[in-house]
């Protein structure tokens, strides 16, 4: 075995790349063999505070584990106790990660971390590019000083998804308590994000908005947004107007919580008017659309929406139809929506997905919905989606 080039021992390890157990036993094997396995099993390292300080402990006895991180997932517990412990371990742990590209703060509440290690958070992770939240409390929103401050101190940052905060507290957010933190000196040239996801209302204002203010989104590309009805449009539209020079794709998807729930076509218009002057835009993703039998009215803003797309680069429309019956999806209200689309502006829009909510009777609807549509061409397409029973993310 010996004889064998090292690069074929690698190539049989990164195979093995989600196999942990497979991944120990090489480790073991020989001496070899164990850098390129343990580049694997610590790629990705879970931060709970159960176990941050066996972690501290094993980064201390074997710091070159350290540089194979490259993923972190910190999580904390609601306990004084394990608050105490986690903020201990922080300060041994935290520095010594200089290759994390990708931060996932899981449950995660700021107000676990003390002062000085909230400093010690900022300062880390020279080589940040993404960084993802799930399930945030409703701290994490009081934090947009902070987290926008955490932003602006990794250049390298191109990727930002929030999604699912959780709001433990009735009535407006409070500020999360003052740190003092000095930015000067630290503050490095401010980063190119070129994907932003937000999956929580309460995100909108207190996350976009100051990251509008500080030119951080002036190069981005993607841009996903999963609202609650109503929402402040303005916001939304003051970042695509920032991002006008480069969004290529945008993504703008509400939550269903009554089925009667619209956007109004006033509220719509300032990100109609914003998302116009997008001349590099070159996917949209919209809705759900609510389809009533002779209601035009329900369907003014999507045909204010699709008519002020900028065309030059256009090459993909996604409209998520929604709908209770059947019979509302063979109603004018569809054909009034394909008459909108068969504009000669959409002419060189390559693919165009209609999304259809599923209802009782399903049987033929799609063939049904596609020969309705076959003047549009075969780039029309329809699909079946439904909603995810927590987050209400469309599920297909």
């Amino acid at each position: 075995m010996n004889q064998l080039p090292r690069e074929i021992f690698d190539q049989v390890i990164d195979h093995l790349h989600n196999d942990r157990s497979a991944l120990i036993s090489c480790s073991l094997t020989c001496r070899s063999w164990t850098p390129s396995s343990q580049l694997h099993i610590f790629g990705t390292v879970a931060l709970e505070t159960t176990l941050a300080q066996p972690l501290s402990g094993l980064l201390e006895r074997s710091p070159h584990l350290a540089l194979y991180i490259t993923t972190l997932r910190i999580s904390s517990r609601p306990t004084d106790e394990h608050n105490r412990l986690f903020n201990k371990a922080i300060p041994k742990i935290i520095p010594r990660l200089l290759n994390v590209r990708q931060l996932e703060l899981l449950q995660f509440r700021f107000k676990s971390l003390d002062d000085a290690n909230m400093w010690v958070v900022l300062k880390a992770f020279p080589r940040l590019r993404t960084i993802i939240g799930h399930c945030l409390c409703c701290e994490m929103i009081g934090l947009s000083d902070w987290f926008t401050d955490f932003i602006r101190t990794h250049p390298k940052m191109e990727k930002i998804e929030l999604e699912t905060c959780l709001h433990l507290y009735p009535g407006p957010v409070r500020s999360f308590r003052g740190t003092n933190i000095p930015l000067s000196g630290v503050v490095t040239p401010l980063p190119r994000i070129t994907s932003l996801m937000l999956g929580c209302t309460g995100l909108v204002a207190s996350i976009l908005q100051p990251l509008s203010m500080h030119r951080i989104l002036s190069h981005l590309k993607v841009l996903d947004i999963l609202v609650s009805l109503p929402v402040n449009t303005s916001v939304i539209a003051d970042v695509i107007s920032a991002a006008s020079g480069s969004l290529e794709t945008f993504i703008f998807h509400f939550r269903l919580e009554e089925e009667e729930r619209e956007i109004p076509a006033q509220d719509m218009s300032t990100i109609v008017n914003a998302l116009s002057r997008c001349s590099h835009i070159r996917t949209v993703s919209i809705g759900p659309v609510f389809l009533a039998i002779d209601d035009s009215p329900r369907r003014r803003w999507i045909d204010m929406f699709l008519l002020a797309l900028p065309a030059p680069r256009l090459e993909a429309i996604n409209v998520h139809l929604f709908a209770v019956a059947r019979d509302q999806y063979l109603g004018s209200e569809l054909d009034a929506i394909l008459e909108t689309l068969s504009h000669p502006k959409f002419d060189n829009v390559q693919k165009i997905q209609l999304f259809v909510h599923r209802v009782r009777s399903m049987l033929g609807l799609l063939d049904e919905l596609k020969a309705k549509a076959g003047y549009l061409g075969v780039r029309v397409e329809f699909q079946e989606y439904g909603f995810a029973r927590r987050s209400r993310r469309m599920v297909y």
